[in-house]
C-alpha cells in the first residue's frame, strides 16, 4: 500500500483497490493568515457507504461528521496520505489569544488527543460495519 496517492487515473485506481472500511485517510490543508503561511491536515474515514451511481465509497469526517465521495475528496485536494502527518489537525485547532503560551499548548494537545480519539472511535465503528 501507498503513503500518498495522487490524483491520476492509475492510483485513483490503486487506491480504491488499497482502501477498506474503517480506514484513515488524510489530506493537507494550507493556510495563509496573519502569521504567515501555515499547514494543517484533516482526517477522514473510510465508510461502507457507496455513492447512488457510481458505486465509489463515501468518506466522513469524524470532525465535522460531514460525508464525500473519494473520488471528489481526491480530486478536489490532489493528494490523499494513508499515513497521519506530524502537523496540527485542522479539526482540532483551538487558538485563543487570552491563554499563555503554556495553556495554548497544553489547550492543542487536549484538541489533538479529542480529535484522534474521536476519528478511532468511528474508524472502529465503520471497520465493524465492514465485517457484517
Amino acid at each position: 500500500m501507498k503513503t500518498v496517492y495522487r490524483a491520476t487515473r492509475g492510483d485513483k485506481k490503486a487506491l480504491l483497490n488499497d482502501i477498506k472500511p474503517g480506514m484513515s485517510l488524510f489530506v493537507i490543508n494550507e493556510h495563509v493568515g496573519n502569521s504567515g503561511p501555515s499547514k494543517t491536515y484533516s482526517e477522514y474515514i473510510v465508510t461502507t457507504e457507496k455513492m447512488p451511481f457510481t458505486r465509489t465509497p463515501v468518506v466522513q469526517s469524524p470532525v465535522t461528521r460531514g460525508k464525500s465521495s473519494l473520488e471528489s475528496l481526491l480530486s478536489r485536494e490532489r493528494e490523499i496520505y494513508t499515513q497521519r502527518p506530524a502537523l496540527p489537525n485542522l479539526g482540532a485547532r483551538d487558538n485563543h489569544s487570552a491563554y499563555t503560551e503554556d495553556a495554548q499548548r497544553t489547550a492543542t494537545l487536549v484538541a489533538d488527543l479529542h480529535a484522534q480519539e474521536a476519528a478511532l472511535a468511528m474508524s472502529r465503528e465503520w471497520s465493524l460495519a465492514g465485517r457484517r
